[in-house]
């Protein structure tokens, strides 16, 4: 066990490699924090299950960071890897197979090259901002599938062009500003049979040019503004068989011309200022 604060403000510089440290059970909180840390290797610990609040956070961070084989981490606390002020070439997270949570702002504010999440089957929740404010422009998440819950802002201000829901079935819910102010031109949200909620400003300030929305068996709400501000020009909403509501401002300056809404027999409330400011010729409800 490496206790709280443990080597907390200690002038700490370099590589910090865990992997000798084969009975290492804990990392605690603030364990490691304020110091001047490039990279860390938490690779191949089996008995490894927790790294704790803030336990690197506040470090250079200029190398990798790898956690990796670790067949009994769980837990990766909150602000863990957080507000770094260097650039890190890789985060690796792969592996490890009972990890459940990348928790609040687990790397928020840390500027990532190259964010690998690869074969993590347990993996369910990722964190309000964690990779929040980190200039990520790839993410790899093969083989972690399992994803329920991206949290509010958890990918809020990024470089990310593109992003793949389809590789998370179970996926049930979008936060809030969760990819707000990335670089993405197009979004498909289809087939998610346990989607519920798209969060206000989920996407905002993107370049979206092209989105779908169908076949959602479960959604209800998609949020005040979650595509304010971005380029589209045409819109289908159809087969939202749950959707009560379209929230406040939700399509508002885009450049719509052409809006189809289809098979959305629950629908009640369409929000103030929902298609505010396009250049709407054509409007077909069916």
């Amino acid at each position: 066990i490496i206790e709280d604060g443990a080597f907390a403000d200690s002038n700490l510089a370099g590589t910090l490699d865990f992997s000798p440290l084969k009975e290492l059970q804990y990392i605690g909180d603030e364990a490691f924090t304020y110091n001047a840390i490039d990279s860390v290797n938490i690779t191949g610990l089996e008995n490894l299950e927790y790294i704790g609040e803030d336990a690197f956070s506040d470090n250079t961070l200029n190398g990798n960071v790898n956690i990796e084989n670790n067949p009994n981490l769980v837990y990766v606390g909150n602000d863990a890897f957080g507000d770094s002020y260097g650039t890190v070439s890789l985060i690796n997270i792969s592996n490890n197979p009972k990890l459940e949570s990348i928790n609040n702002y687990a790397f928020g504010s840390t500027y990532i090259k190259d964010l690998k999440i690869l074969n993590n089957p347990s993996l369910g929740y990722i964190g309000e901002g964690a990779f929040n404010y980190s200039n990520i422009q790839n993410i790899d998440f093969t083989g972690s599938n399992a994803i329920t819950y991206i949290g509010d802002g958890a990918f809020y201000r990024n470089r990310l062009k593109s992003f793949d829901f389809s590789q998370f079935p179970n996926l049930e819910y979008i936060g809030g500003s969760a990819f707000a102010q990335n670089s993405f031109t197009s979004v498909e949200l289809n087939n998610l049979s346990s989607l519920t909620e798209i969060g206000s400003y989920a996407f905002e300030n993107n370049r979206i040019q092209e989105l779908t929305i169908s076949n959602l068996a479960n959604i209800s709400t998609i949020g005040s503004s979650a595509f304010y501000n971005n380029s589209i020009s045409s819109l289908t909403l159809s087969n939202l068989h749950t959707l009560t509501e379209l929230g406040d401002s939700l399509f508002a300056s885009n450049n719509l011309e052409t809006l189809t809404l289809s098979n959305l027999p629950a629908l009640t409330t369409i929000g103030s200022y929902a298609f505010n400011s396009n250049l709407l010729k054509d409007v077909t409800i069916s």
